[in-house]
Parts: structure tokens; C-alpha cells; sequence
């Protein structure tokens, strides 16, 4: 696919402030097309059951539930920022999923969990989509996204910039 990296590595990544996350499916980035699997590579989405959800079409998925109490908590109605991302290491073929509260002095993404993932085969044509599933134009993301980034690397923890001004806009 276009965006990996060197055996087929990629991060994908956005800060986000969601309303809900009980509130249908949310896409938060993806890349597909019209058609079938052949023009789509993977979702980052919020489910309809509060997980963090990356569907790589054909190459794995992963689904791992958004916390609900500690420092990483979704607090409904507090204006809260959050950091989503995946990490897929092709040459290990291992996912991550990340979902962090942003916060002064939040240095080390939160890991969700660990999935198995192939790799993205072929060069999968569609399109890149934020808040939307292009597609369809259904699965709309209830809330503010920003800063999204798609590397050709699968970045660690340790490794990703948080915005270092945290409480008004991010």
C-alpha cells in the first residue's frame, strides 16, 4: 500500500474529542473505495460498545475497549482530548492500539492491547477519509478530530509528540 513503510509498516494516528463513544460506529480515518476489498486497506473507528476498533481488511483487526475510569478515562461532557492510534509492525506482525487522555505531562502513549496482523497486500486504491466511511458516507464521528497522520512506520509509545498546550484548543 502507499502509505507503509519498509516491510510493510504503518502508524496511524489523530487526536481526538469525541461525545460519545456509545453512540453508533464512529470512523475516525480510513482508507477504502468503492467496490469491494480490493480498494479498501483498514477503519480506525469507534464501536457502538465503547472499544477502539481497527479493522485491516484482510490482515487483521483489532478491538480493545475504551477505559472508563483512570488517568486515560472518556469522560462524557469534559471537553477531554484524546490520542487514537494503531501501529502495525510488518515485520514483526504485531497491532497496537493506543488511546491516551491528553494532559501536561503525558510523555508514553496508553496501550490498549496487541493484535496479529499480515500485513496490507496489493496496492489498495481508495481513498484516505476522516470522520467518515467514504463508501457510504455513514459512520459519522460525533465530535472534533485533528492532527491526523498516516507514517510508514510503526511507531513505539515512547515515540509519538503530544501537543504540550493542554486545556483550551489543541
Amino acid at each position: 500500500s502507499l502509505y507503509q513503510g519498509a516491510g510493510g509498516s504503518f502508524t496511524v494516528e489523530a487526536i481526538i474529542q469525541p461525545t460519545s463513544i456509545t453512540n453508533g460506529i464512529q470512523m475516525i480515518v480510513t482508507r477504502e473505495g468503492a467496490g469491494g476489498n480490493e480498494n479498501r486497506s483498514f477503519q480506525l473507528r469507534i464501536t457502538a460498545n465503547g472499544e477502539l476498533d481497527f479493522q485491516g481488511i484482510g490482515s487483521g483487526n483489532g478491538t480493545f475497549a475504551i477505559p472508563t475510569t483512570g488517568p486515560n478515562a472518556f469522560v462524557k461532557g469534559s471537553g477531554s482530548w484524546y490520542h487514537v492510534a494503531v501501529t502495525c509492525d510488518g515485520q514483526f506482525q504485531i497491532g497496537t492500539l493506543y488511546w491516551t487522555r491528553l494532559a501536561r505531562d503525558v510523555k508514553v502513549a496508553n496501550v490498549l492491547g496487541n493484535f496479529a496482523f499480515t500485513g496490507i497486500a496489493g496496492t489498495k486504491l481508495g481513498h484516505t477519509a476522516i470522520g467518515i466511511e467514504r463508501r457510504t458516507n455513514t459512520n459519522v464521528f460525533k465530535g472534533l478530530i485533528d492532527e491526523v497522520a498516516i507514517s510508514g512506520v510503526a511507531w513505539p509509545p515512547a515515540d509519538f509528540l503530544f501537543p504540550i498546550e493542554v486545556g483550551g484548543v489543541v
